[in-house]
């Protein structure tokens, strides 16, 4: 199970995301055709796709709404209860939601167009505010209406009626026949529904990646994967390629779908200015010939007639300009022809009059974009994830790169500085063991915590009533000795975890017990206790301290599991950040998704970057740490041997006087027993003896010329042996710092950025 529920989650991961983001390249290519769609009136309107904004007529008959009873074309009505849980909580649940259409035309200056809504009434997407919101008790109302003289915008597909009297045809909008369009009735606006849809797909789109990155994490967790430049290759790679081939499939279909729209619409504009051209005896010259249409040769026909025409030609030179600037834009202008898409022919010529008013539409057309608060604050959000969680990851995967580049070393070879060992977890000499509150192991560490679950239902939540641990200086065995090992403040990753319930309550305890596997990074310093050995104690700040019954690999991929989620959740934010920001500015061009997916390998080349630098940096400075204490020892026992030597050359200096007066007196003493006449003369000498032994003893009660010749050996011996190790050290930090500088890819970064080479200590250098 340990790696089949990392594979499934990456598994359906995979699936959903890829869902998700082909719902959301659907969105955003309908809110395209949208765009390519230019707006037109009711009188230039030609059969196909046709986007319209203009007032509601009634039809032969208007519908009474079902609650407020006002006539419209279209309402909606739904009733709701509030009712509420065992918890508390209150929702609504909808008791009633009808809807009913009828058909209405849609009319300006220039003509009206039928809109068949009773029929199609479910397949329309109908985007309006509701027109009132009553409650009555526990009972909410709310009603939604289109009413007779609202302003309303309608996306669907034109077609062909009956023939007019002037040679037209009356068209009508149905939302079933087949084109590239989104049925659509709204009295939001044209630019409120296209932004819409672009914000629905671009949030589709960017979960649909963040799901698809999420299972490369699962993925890549299932199989064990800690190198983060894997991780980071095998993501850029998968999201690289999901938005290239977006972005060539949006391309491609926008092309296609361009060019047929253009070619369908030059079709039916010819031919209806010809029909109409003929049925007022005027005889059709062509696009080429037909010139101002409000010169004398139509005056023929009706003012509103050439009118349309006008506009007809107008839609048509703009549908052309934009697939032009399409086809003519990096890189479709090379991708165009393999996929057999060529230029289409020479728009029609327009006259002076109609150019100006081309420009001014060109000046004044406001693509969709995406505005409001909303926006701003995804941009915001996704900028700030991708800053703190890349703070975050950084972190946790510098941890890990740590642990993977120092080496382990045995308790003989052990020297100061940052420093990794592993072995078994054995008492310290005349030490007892500690006992876990709950198993009664025998450990050295345990955490212990007892919680409360407070609260029914969905408000339920666990109170810790006590929380207590304990821990004590223990040692790591391996096969050439001990290393002694202080927990204060390490992080402790343990696999005895136990739980047990009883009723309300919960006890947990976490335990490292006596001959686990221990591996322990942490810093190697000189031990207090016993100054000529070292112990792994807390590390400065920033530095892993972290003791663990988990092998050394299983380490590693708990702190580059975090590190890599944080690291993608940070990419995830930069997605969300281009996206929003490239719907803001109005732009959802496929280049747009190219540029997204450079940003994945842009990233990536960033992480890796700054990685591989504060590596370096990193281990310069331990090794120049290191040196920096060689020279604080060096500078201890310039103060502190000469010291020694002077305090134990004075104590000499007493035994000596006293030594001699020593023999003076019993010189003396033997010359009084001889000759009684020499008695003064020893009394006055072993006065001065007294005297003189008083003094010593007053001045130094305790010391005896061994003591102190013993303890400025054991002095000068720790000082050698400090120097000794911290001389291990230092080469050793050297040895890792020169070896990465010469090793592929920081080879290219320590020539960039001026990384020299260290030099070793040898005997000779302290």
């Amino acid at each position: 199970m340990g790696r089949v529920l990392p594979f499934l989650l990456a598994a359906l991961s995979a699936i959903a995301g890829l869902a998700l983001t082909q719902m959301g390249f659907d969105a955003v290519q309908e809110m395209r055709q949208l765009e390519r769609v230019p707006a037109t009136t009711a009188g230039a309107a030609l059969p196909g796709e046709v986007n319209i904004t203009a007032r509601v007529q009634s039809g032969q008959a208007l519908l009474r709404s079902r609650y407020s009873d006002t006539p419209s074309v279209y309402y909606r009505y739904r009733k709701q209860e509030k009712k509420r849980d065992a918890d508390g909580d209150s929702s609504w649940h909808t008791l009633i939601d009808v809807s009913e259409a009828v058909d209405f035309w849609l009319a300006d200056d220039s003509g009206r167009l039928l809109i068949e809504a009773a029929r199609q009434r479910r397949a329309i997407d109908w985007s309006l505010p509701h027109s009132l919101q009553t409650r009555q008790g526990k009972y909410r109302h709310t009603e939604w209406r289109i009413e007779p003289g609202a302003e309303v915008f309608v996306f669907g597909f034109a077609r062909e009626q009956a023939r007019t009297r002037d040679g037209g045809r009356q068209l009508s909008v149905d939302f079933s026949s087949p084109g590239h369009y989104t049925p659509i009735i709204s009295t939001l606006g044209r630019a409120h529904e296209s932004a819409s849809m672009g914000n629905h797909g671009l949030l589709a789109l960017w979960s649909g990646l963040l799901l698809i990155s999420l299972a490369v994490f699962a993925g890549v967790y299932a199989l064990r994967v800690h190198r983060l430049l894997i991780y980071l290759t095998m993501l850029t790679l998968v999201l690289a390629l999901v938005l290239v081939q977006l972005a060539l499939n949006m391309m491609r279909q926008d092309l296609d779908n361009g060019m047929s729209r253009y070619q369908q619409q030059a079709r039916a504009a010819e031919a209806l200015v010809e029909a109409q051209l003929e049925a007022r005896g005027v005889v059709w010259p062509g696009w080429s010939g037909a010139g101002d249409f409000t010169a004398p040769a139509y005056s023929a026909l009706p003012p509103a007639q050439r009118l349309r025409l006008r506009e007809i030609r107008l839609n048509l030179v703009t549908a052309h300009h934009r697939l032009q600037r399409q086809l003519q834009a990096t890189p479709e202008k090379w991708l165009a022809p393999l996929w057999g898409i060529e230029m289409p022919a020479q728009a029609p010529p327009l006259p002076a009059l109609d150019r100006q008013e081309l420009q001014r539409r060109a000046a004044t057309y406001v693509p969709a974009r995406l505005r409001g608060v909303l926006v701003w604050v995804l941009i915001g959000a996704g900028l700030a994830a991708t800053v703190a969680l890349t703070w975050f990851g950084f972190r946790r995967v510098r941890h890990k790169r740590l642990i993977e580049n120092i080496p382990t070393s045995s308790s003989q070879g052990l020297s100061c500085g940052l420093a990794e060992v592993k072995g078994e977890v054995v008492l310290a000499p005349q030490q007892a063991a500690l006992q876990g509150p709950l198993s009664g192991a025998d450990c050295t560490w345990y955490r212990y915590k007892v919680e409360e679950k407070r609260g029914s239902g969905k408000k339920s939540r666990w109170v810790v009533i006590e929380q207590r641990g304990e821990q004590q200086r223990f040692h790591c065995r391996d096969s050439d000795g001990r290393t002694a090992i202080e927990p204060k403040g390490a992080d402790i990753i343990s696999r005895h975890q136990l739980v047990k319930r009883s009723g309300r309550l919960r006890y947990r305890e976490n335990t490292l017990r006596l001959g686990d596997p221990l591996y322990a990074i942490g810093l190697a310093a000189i031990d207090r206790r016993q100054p000529d050995q070292l112990v792994i104690a807390e590390a400065p700040a920033g530095e892993p301290f972290i003791l663990s019954n988990y092998d050394e690999a299983s380490i590693m991929l708990r702190k580059a599991r975090w590190g890599m989620f944080c690291l993608n959740m940070a990419f995830a934010g930069l997605l969300l950040a281009l996206l929003m920001g490239f719907g803001h500015s109005g732009s959802f061009a496929a280049t747009d998704f190219l540029f997204a997916a450079l940003a994945a390998p842009a990233y990536m080349l960033g992480l890796i970057l700054i990685m591989h630098y504060n590596d370096l940096i990193y281990l310069r400075e331990r090794a120049l740490r290191n040196k920096a204490n060689i020279e604080v020892s060096l500078r201890k026992r310039k103060n502190l041997v000469p010291n020694l030597e002077k305090l134990c050359r004075r104590y000499f200096s007493h035994e000596r006087q006293l030594t001699e007066l020593l023999t003076q007196m019993r010189s003396a003493h033997h010359g009084s027993i001889k000759d009684l006449g020499q008695t003064p003369a020893f009394l006055s000498v072993l006065h001065r003896a007294g005297k003189q032994f008083s003094l010593t003893l007053e001045d130094y009660p305790e010391l005896k010329g061994n003591t102190i010749a013993t303890k400025l050996m054991a002095g000068i011996t720790r000082l050698e042996n400090e120097l000794a190790l911290l001389r291990g050290g230092y080469n050793d930090a050297v040895e890792l710092y020169n070896a990465r500088i010469a090793s592929f890819p920081d080879l290219l970064f320590s020539r960039l950025f001026r990384f020299a080479p260290l030099a070793y200590l040898h005997d000779s250098g302290a």
